[in-house]
């Protein structure tokens, strides 16, 4: 009975032995493939992180371009505008100028009219009547006489006394 039992401890040392050992293994391999789990992970971390870092660096250049080209067409739209405006503005100075050189030009001949009548037409826009005139003459006024001349303007004639 005591070779059983020799037998026994001897397959109990061997089994604990077996038990150590499989578990020195177990522990090697457990922590050889946790190195290894860890370093795929940072590599595939770091790729993950370049590739991000590249789609952001892909995305500030297209928003840079995008954002240029907006400033482009802003500052294009302004500058058309403001040369649009300046057109406008121009033109109505010609037209404010025309009318002007007119208006000077009607009050030239008004005064020449009142300068050569010695008494003085004066002339009365009727308020009634839009675009109606009135000439009244001077009371020294006598043969007045209105005619249509070459040019289709009536013209009155007198003659002061």
């Amino acid at each position: 009975m005591s070779e059983i039992l020799n037998l026994a401890k001897g397959f109990e040392e061997k089994s604990k032995q077996q038990a150590q050992d499989t578990e020195q293994s177990v522990k090697r391999e457990f922590v050889r493939l946790e190195t290894s789990i860890s370093a795929e992970l940072q590599s595939s971390s770091q790729s993950i992180s370049n590739a991000i870092r590249e789609q952001n660096g892909r995305l500030t250049g297209m928003l840079r371009k995008s954002v240029s080209t907006a400033m482009a067409w802003i500052f294009f739209c302004f500058a058309l505008l403001i040369g649009i405006m300046g057109g406008i503005i121009w033109f109505q100075g010609t037209i404010i100028t025309s009318r002007l050189s007119e208006m000077d030009s009607y009050s030239q001949q008004l005064a020449n009219l009142k300068a050569k009548s010695g008494a003085g037409v004066t002339i009365y826009s009727d308020d009634t009547r839009r675009n109606t005139y009135l000439v009244v003459l001077p009371k020294q006024a006598h043969g007045v006489e209105t005619y249509t001349s070459t040019t289709d303007n009536t013209v009155v004639k007198y003659t002061a006394k």
